[in-house]
């Protein structure tokens, strides 16, 4: 064994007391914060092209549905006043809406089987195994 003295505390017997876990749903919290805003920051990008693209081929419902969800994705995330769980589920379901919607327009070959793969994984993450679990059922659904 490699001898360490500096990782290991003063008395082999005693737990380190300045260690102290975080709370799970503190990081949760943290987590679905830093999605929000980072999906806010970078969808910005993808929805200005993706809007004016479906305009241009004439699909306006499609540019309408990615509009919408952008606004509510923005007042998801900057409306503080909503509970955790409900800001949780309503991303879960936003990207849901993005992975069925871009299924039925552009089939296997878009970015569909992404969004809907997420559903799941963040489920799990934000809201547990039992949401995980009923992310893939739905998922797999479709």
């Amino acid at each position: 064994m490699i001898n360490r003295p500096f990782f290991r505390p003063q008395n082999k017997n005693a737990p380190d007391s300045s260690f102290s876990p975080p709370d799970l749903d503190d990081l949760r919290v943290r987590i679905l914060r830093a999605l929000l805003l980072g999906t806010c920051e970078f969808g910005l990008f993808a929805i200005v092209p993706g809007v004016a693209q479906r305009i241009s081929l004439g699909e306006l419902p499609m540019a309408l549905l990615l509009s919408g969800v952008y606004i509510t994705m923005l007042l998801v995330t900057f409306v503080t006043a909503i509970p955790y769980k409900i800001r949780a589920l309503a991303f879960l379901i936003l990207v849901g809406i993005l992975g069925v919607s871009t299924l039925l327009s552009e089939g296997l070959y878009g970015n569909a089987r992404i969004f809907l793969l997420i559903v799941p994984i963040l489920g799990s993450l934000l809201l547990g195994g039992r949401m995980g679990f009923l992310g893939i059922i739905t998922t797999l659904g479709l």
